[in-house]
Formats: C-alpha cells, sequence, structure tokens
C-alpha cells in the first residue's frame, strides 16, 4: 500500500474487509520511510515533510475512518495504533545514530491523540482504542541500515511486540483502559515474555 496515493486507501480496507469478511482488530502500524534516510530538519525538502506529515498522520486518519465505520455497524471492535517514543518523549538519539527527524515526531504525536478520541466519540457503540509504543525494535530494516544500528542493537524482536498487542487487543481490552497509551515491551514483561527491568539506585 502506497499511503501517498490517496485513491488507494479506501480501497485497502474495503478490500481487506471483503478479504476477511469483517474487522475484529485492526493494528495500523504503516509509515513513511523517507528517501535517503532522516535528516535534520534544515536539511529536510520541503516535499519530504509533507509526504512525512501526510503519510503517518493524514493516511492513517483516512484509513481509519472506514475501519470504524465498519466496526461500529457490527457493534463494535479493537483499534490498536502503533504510535512511537518519538512522539512523546524528548529523545537524545542525534540524526544518523538512531535518532527521528523533526516532521515524524510531530506526525506520531499527532497520531497518539487518535485512540483516546475514537474511544471517546465511540465507546459507547463499542469501540475500543489504544495507542501502542512498540520501542526499539530488532527488525530487518534496522539490522541492515548502519544509521539505525542503536536500535538494532537495543532492540527486542518482532515477535515479541506483536504478542505483546495480540495480548493488548484480546485479554487486555478492557473498557476501562480505553484511550489509553502502551508500552508493549512493558506489556511484553507483565505477562512473562521479557524479563523484568532490573532497578538501579
Amino acid at each position: 500500500l502506497d499511503l501517498l496515493d490517496r485513491d488507494a486507501l479506501v480501497p485497502a480496507v474495503e478490500s481487506a474487509i471483503s478479504g476477511l469478511g469483517h474487522l475484529d482488530v485492526v493494528v495500523n502500524n504503516a509509515i513513511y520511510v523517507t528517501g535517503g534516510g532522516p535528516k535534520c530538519f534544515l536539511d529536510t525538502d520541503p516535499d519530504d515533510l509533507v509526504n512525512q506529515m501526510w503519510g503517518d498522520l493524514t493516511a492513517q486518519l483516512l484509513l481509519l475512518q472506514p475501519q470504524v465505520a465498519h466496526m461500529v455497524s457490527r457493534g463494535g471492535g479493537v483499534v490498536i495504533n502503533i504510535g512511537s517514543g518519538s512522539g512523546k518523549w524528548k529523545l537524545k538519539f542525534p540524526i544518523g545514530q538512531g535518532g527521528p527527524q523533526l516532521a515524524y515526531c510531530a506526525a506520531k504525536a499527532g497520531f497518539h491523540r487518535a485512540a483516546d478520541r475514537l474511544a471517546f466519540e465511540y465507546g459507547d457503540q463499542g469501540i475500543v482504542a489504544f495507542t501502542v509504543d512498540p520501542g526499539f525494535v530488532a527488525t530487518e530494516r534496522t539490522k541492515m541500515v548502519t544509521e539505525l544500528g542503536e536500535i538494532a542493537s537495543r532492540g527486542v524482536e518482532p515477535s515479541v511486540v506483536g504478542a505483546a498487542i495480540a495480548w493488548l487487543a484480546t485479554t487486555g481490552a478492557t473498557t476501562e483502559k480505553n484511550g489509553s497509551y502502551h508500552e508493549a515491551q512493558e506489556i511484553a514483561r507483565t505477562i512473562g515474555l521479557l524479563p523484568p527491568l532490573l532497578e538501579t539506585d
């Protein structure tokens, strides 16, 4: 799916619904990857700024509309939006050493608000929504790209994050948590997929 192709977004959701029959859970994990890797703000091409904000925020909302409409028509469902610490915390990693570019941080910060608003507007119609920060993940891409070596070296395997999200979408999908923000690796520790963090003085 090309996130920059507006005309392809809604049909992609419709195709998923047609192929699967219905949607009980959706995990919105698509991101826009900049050409040539992340750059400092003043070095970023203006078109790339627009594409990043579109791909990581606007396109996500356009995908959410038919997803949520379908779920509401069926009496509810679970929406999990993949966020990022880049949109929540003040990260100290520079560009070239795992640090994100400004537009990505801004887009993710905006996307973080989608879950709590969906919970507020459609919680009484059965919609349960969460934002999940996967943390550092040792994906195939982070292992291949030299500039992402810091992420790969500190990251967990994608299967750990996937299992944590699956738990949240089923066992953990309680209405009192509706609209909340979660860290996937903390969930993984809670359910025994990762060892607990060692406390330091």
